[in-house]
């Protein structure tokens, strides 16, 4: 996921992906960038817990845990 959200942030400035930037892939140099993106999403807002007939403390473990996976 991190490589993923790295990649588009890197399509979206307008950059190849793949030409190699300081010695490595262009998209690497996202990275850093890509991590605190989805750190910024790890809290869920208020409309995605608002959706009805939503067990908000299982989802909210789940998302928890998903985010967590993706930054390890």
């Amino acid at each position: 996921m991190v490589e993923r959200v790295a990649r588009t942030l890197c399509r979206a400035e307008g950059h190849a992906e793949n030409v190699i930037y300081h010695e490595k892939l262009m998209w690497r140099s996202y990275e850093e960038t890509a991590r605190a993106v989805i750190f910024a999403m790890r809290e869920p807002s208020l409309r995605m817990l608002s959706v009805p007939d939503l067990d908000w403390k299982v989802a909210v473990l789940s998302w928890y845990a998903m985010i967590d996976a993706v930054l390890e």
